[in-house]
């Protein structure tokens, strides 16, 4: 279980630097394909506000695993003790997940779809779209 969560810790920050990078040039793509209309302030301000929650979800996942990884290298700890600490660090992330997912939703609330479709129309992963 321990392990389990300081692989999440480890390996979910990682993602959220890329996310950031992404959704700055979202932003600029956004600032484009919404000039002149009344959504693009409130769309611009929604995109930074993830762009921010997703920079401050990586630091927080950095610190939490140097935190964990200290806890775990203290052999005198109990194994309880640092299990609580990896699912109040993984709980803290979640959170801030919920936020930039509810901040998601509310920008494809406020956009039609073409103006979405306009914005996220190129797939940079190589997924296949968003």
């Amino acid at each position: 279980m321990i392990w389990v969560l300081l692989a999440i810790l480890i390996f979910g920050g990682g993602g959220s630097s890329l996310l950031a990078d992404q959704l700055k040039q979202d932003e600029q793509h956004a600032k484009e394909v919404l000039k002149g209309s009344k959504e693009s302030a409130a769309a611009l301000e929604l995109l930074e506000s993830m762009r921010k929650l997703s920079a401050e979800s990586f630091k927080t996942s950095q610190k939490l695993t140097s935190t964990a990884l200290k806890q775990a290298r203290a052999h005198e700890r109990p194994s309880a003790e640092i299990g609580a600490t990896l699912e109040a660090s993984a709980a803290q992330l979640a959170q801030l997940d919920r936020t930039l997912l509810d901040k998601r939703e509310a920008l494809r609330a406020l956009l039609t779809r073409d103006q979405w479709n306009a914005i996220f129309q190129s797939d940079t992963t190589g997924a296949g779209g968003r």
